[in-house]
């Protein structure tokens, strides 16, 4: 209701016995300016214009190897699985783990459970080996091996060159990435990070440019302008920031 829009402290005598916070709210009900939620969407707007390019764009850990890993999990949905190369001309190489059932472990050590369809491994060889990316089913393709049981489908593959990613990962990223191609061909990089903790990205080529950021030091204010001393950047709890490069 008005609630999602307004926001507002405890108000007894209209019988509002807790605070409202607001979820769609853009305007600081206190003072009328834009909250943060306001600014990030006019960064959006001035930064994101009709005709512009979404390009190819991955987020990696650093020291990450050079296998990839991807989980769906069937207690939340039984999906499909997107494996792809990063590197232009390359191709997944290899599969180092294929099951769908009850799998334990993590990336770069998982182990089969007692529910283990057959022919997972094979499967997925046969339908992504050599080529740039590929797409695979969960249930119903492997068909179930153990009724009444949430299963995962869980790949751990690697490409002939450069890094993979897997759609879902087998662990989300902390910062959502995407690069953009204006129409008079300059290039712009959003950057989200998605948890309350600090999150440090690199981006090469990336100093000397600028970021506009709205996070909870500008809170009610316009996004911060920065010009990069190096690759590296630092992106405070829930921060949205736009690479200008």
């Amino acid at each position: 209701g008005a609630s999602q829009l307004a926001g507002s402290p405890p108000i007894p005598e209209w019988d509002i016995p807790d605070p409202q916070y607001p979820s769609v709210a853009l305007i600081n009900w206190t003072t009328g300016h834009g909250n943060p939620r306001y600014w990030a969407l006019k960064l959006l707007i001035e930064e994101i214009a009709p005709g512009d390019s979404l390009m190819a764009t991955s987020v990696t850990s650093s020291g990450s190897t050079n296998y990839f890993c991807g989980v769906v999990n069937g207690e939340v949905d039984y999906g499909t699985m997107l494996l792809s190369c990063n590197t232009p001309g390359a191709v997944i190489s290899k599969v180092d783990f294929a099951a769908f059932g009850t799998p334990s472990g993590t990336c770069g050590a998982y182990v089969k459970g007692t529910c283990d369809a057959s022919n997972v491994t094979a499967y997925v060889e046969q339908h992504c080996l050599q080529q740039p990316s590929c797409m695979i089913s969960s249930f119903p393709l492997f068909g179930d091996p153990c009724p009444h049981v949430f299963k995962n489908l869980t790949i751990q593959a690697e490409c002939s060159s450069g890094a993979g990613t897997a759609q879902p990962p087998a662990t989300p990223t902390k910062v959502f990435a995407q690069g953009y191609l204006t129409v008079d061909q300059k290039k712009k990089i959003l950057l989200v990070n998605k948890i309350s903790q600090p999150s440090i990205v690199t981006v090469p080529g990336a100093s000397g440019h600028m970021l506009r950021t709205v996070d909870e030091a500008t809170a009610c204010t316009p996004p911060r302008n920065d010009t990069l001393s190096s690759d590296t950047i630092t992106l405070a709890p829930f921060a949205v920031a736009m690479l200008l490069l």
